[in-house]
């Protein structure tokens, strides 16, 4: 009686932490519903990181905290605000982490350490020095749980030099070298790094803090089997993590004290604790519900309650296909192998066989890519190493240049000293030469000129009669093009002229095709139009039936009246936008099973002259607006439904407006998120237009589409 009592009141437990945490998954998504349609600023971008974590570590909706976290960045990067970007990378990197996307998280944590030592504003706050620093131990982390050890220690000892130059987060730098040591299984190391971080966390009263690396020194004593002392480290940080809220924190702590029992063989308190766990699990987190799963199945099987442990055992399949890993995938088979061997299910034994050893070839696949994975970016890491380390020996190399070249140039300068000396010298010696040269050089320049101006007397002579023989082999030539070209020309105009004849006669009979291709068009579209309503005939007794074959006439017949327009007129290319859809309203009045009054009216300021390819989107659109206007508009002004379209010009765009007297769509309706199939039709046509859609009440339903450029 009083274990079925202890059981009822487990599960009342479980069931009301289950319905807490649906209305509290519930409020937060209202809130992040309200907060995507606020304004883009400072403010959004750190809410939307603060909703990212509520949602990792109280939530543990890790799609919803990636999500938050991706909006985040956006909008960051929208109005160009660094610090959110970084932090909303950092947030978005710690819900893949838990995820289990350990290599996106790495790419993030990298990405944001770039962003923030490219910016040197990131250094000059304390909050931010604290992000530099935690972003380097996070990323040190992520590299030990992923086995790639020497770029975890590489990463480690540079948040530790950060850390003393800004003088802070030392306990971050102390945990992840201690997580760091714990992969390698140095338990002595981690557990003397954990504990000085523990210290520094309490003197902080950082208490999520001191919760981890209480955490992290329970699973050292677990290693170490110390189960005792494990559980008093795992009840201090179920205790920590209780007191700020993270029911991602107080989950890890009681499945390892779940853990601890099942070790220590007491089956009731492992099986009490797992059930705490699962009570605070969300069923969409299939990774980590994979994870308690098994340890359940454990649990079960060793109590001997092998039926049950099937069950648990089909669950953690279930979530393990689900979060799509290989190695889980081959554990919860193995387990689900042992638990129908346990109930003598050999058929089912049998299938989950063959099942694991197809498993074998895909997980040894996996594992390869990943190896490879990992090594591609140990290697990238290690190249960009090697090129700071050139481009460090290049700088170098820079500044001695410099140095040699400004010893250099000092010296050219006292060289130049001399030599201006000696040129000055020079001068006064070239001044005297100067003035005795002066006189021979006036009687030479006297010389000179009587010689110039008999020679140019000369040369004058000669080109006259030079230009006399040029201006006659000039004047030959001319005439001589002029004829030639006068001959070219007259060739030319009588084979344009030939040319021209049989273009006319190519248009003529294009225009013929034309119009005729649109007749056969306009006939086929007919004659599906005649099928479709033979068709509704014989469904008479099904108006839904019904109702959908109308409205696939009237789309049809929508395309098949400006084929129609095309062929009866001379113009088989443009279209008078105003008159066809004048034809189409009219069509659509009389094609209408509703019965009522209606008056149409087309207003066409512009005139607007249209082709084939525009014409069918639009009349697509406003056939779609005026069905589902005499379909569900109710006058407010009689009992006459009255349609408008109106189009006219705003600026440089075109606006098609369409209008009833109905009492319009309900209050907060809005079309651009309707997923009904006549407004999802309108969003289509109006973006293969390049158009916007809109909508508002004005004194009835008023549709609007704004085009960005003039159609044709």
């Amino acid at each position: 009686m009083r274990v079925a009592l202890a059981i009822f009141l487990l599960l009342g437990c479980s069931a009301i932490s289950k319905m807490a945490t649906a209305q509290s998954n519930s409020n937060l998504d209202s809130s992040f519903a309200v907060l995507k349609r606020a304004k883009a600023d400072t403010n959004q971008v750190l809410q939307f990181i603060s909703y990212s974590n509520k949602y990792r570590t109280q939530v543990l909706n890790y799609a919803k905290a990636l999500q938050s976290a991706q909006a985040a960045i956006f909008t960051a990067r929208k109005i160009n605000y660094l610090p959110g970007l970084v932090l909303g990378t950092v947030a978005e990197a710690y819900a893949l982490r838990d995820k289990g996307d350990k290599l996106q998280a790495i790419e993030a944590l990298k990405y944001s350490i770039s962003v923030i030592e490219a910016n040197e504003k990131f250094f000059a706050t304390t909050a931010l020095q604290k992000t530099h620093i935690s972003t380097y131990t996070a990323l040190a982390e992520v590299y030990a749980t992923n086995t790639q050890f020497a770029l975890a220690q590489e990463v480690s000892f540079k948040a530790i030099k950060l850390a003393e130059k800004y003088q802070q987060q030392y306990g971050q730098c102390w945990l992840s070298l201690a997580i760091f040591f714990s992969r390698q299984k140095q338990y002595t190391n981690a557990r003397k790094y954990a504990l000085e971080a523990l210290a520094f966390f309490k003197e902080a009263k950082a208490i999520e803090d001191a919760a981890r690396a209480y955490a992290f020194l329970g699973s050292y004593d677990v290693a170490e089997k110390h189960y005792e002392h494990a559980l008093l480290y795992y009840d201090s940080s179920f205790r920590a993590y209780e007191k700020v809220g993270s029911k991602y924190g107080m989950r890890i702590a009681w499945y390892n004290i779940a853990n601890i029992h099942l070790l220590q063989k007491n089956i009731s308190l492992a099986n009490s604790y797992i059930q705490k766990t699962l009570s605070i699990t969300s069923e969409q987190d299939a990774i980590s519900m994979f994870h308690i799963n098994q340890l359940h199945y454990n649990i079960k099987a060793a109590s001997g309650n092998h039926k049950e442990a099937v069950i648990i055992a089909q669950k953690s399949v279930q979530y393990a296909l689900a979060e799509k890993d290989l190695k889980n995938v081959e554990a919860a088979y193995t387990n689900l192998l042992a638990g129908y061997l346990a109930v003598n299910d050999s058929a089912k034994a049998y299938q989950v066989s063959v099942k694991l050893n197809e498993l074998k070839d895909s997980i040894y696949n996996s594992e390869l890519a990943k190896q490879m994975a990992i090594k591609a970016s140990t290697y990238e890491y290690e190249r960009k190493q090697q090129q700071n380390l050139l481009l460090a020996k290049e700088n170098d190399l820079i500044k001695a240049k410099l140095a040699n070249e400004h010893l250099m140039l000092m010296a050219l300068s006292k060289e130049k000293a001399i030599n201006t000396l000696q040129i000055a010298q020079a001068d006064s010696l070239a001044q005297w030469l100067k003035k005795e040269n002066v006189l021979r050089q006036q009687d030479l320049q006297q010389q000179k000129a009587l010689n110039y101006a008999l020679q140019q007397q000369q040369l004058l002579s000669a080109s006259n009669i030079n230009n006399e023989r040029r201006l006659r082999w000039y004047t030959n030539g001319i005439i001589a093009l002029l004829a030639i070209l006068v001959a070219i020309i007259y060739t030319a105009y009588r084979k344009q002229r030939a040319a021209n004849v049989i273009i006319q006669s190519q248009a003529s009979n294009l225009a013929v095709l034309m119009k005729e291709l649109h007749h056969r068009v306009k006939n086929n579209l007919q004659m599906i139009i005649a099928m479709l309503r033979m068709q509704g005939r014989y469904q008479d007794t099904d108006k839904n039936v019904q109702q959908i074959l109308k409205e696939v006439e009237n789309r049809l017949q929508a395309v098949a009246l400006v084929h129609e327009k095309l062929y009866k007129q001379t113009n088989v290319k443009d279209l008078m936008l105003g008159v066809y859809l004048e034809e189409l309203l009219s069509h659509l009045k009389a094609q209408s099973l509703e019965h009522k009054p209606i008056v149409t009216e087309v207003i066409d300021e512009v005139h607007f002259v249209t082709n084939l390819d525009t014409a069918i989107p639009i009349a697509l659109v406003v056939n779609e607006i005026a069905i589902n206007a005499i379909k569900y508009a109710h006058p407010t002004d009689g009992n006459v439904l009255q349609l408008r379209i109106h189009i006219y010009r705003k600026e440089q765009d075109l606006v098609l407006a369409i209008s009833d007297n109905g009492q319009g769509l309900p209050n907060g309706f809005d079309i651009t998120e309707s997923q009904q199939i006549g407004f999802r039709l309108i969003r289509l046509f109006a973006e293969q237009l390049h158009a916007t859609v809109s909508y508002h009440n004005n004194n009835g339903a008023c549709y609007t589409l704004a085009y960005k450029r003039m159609l044709v």
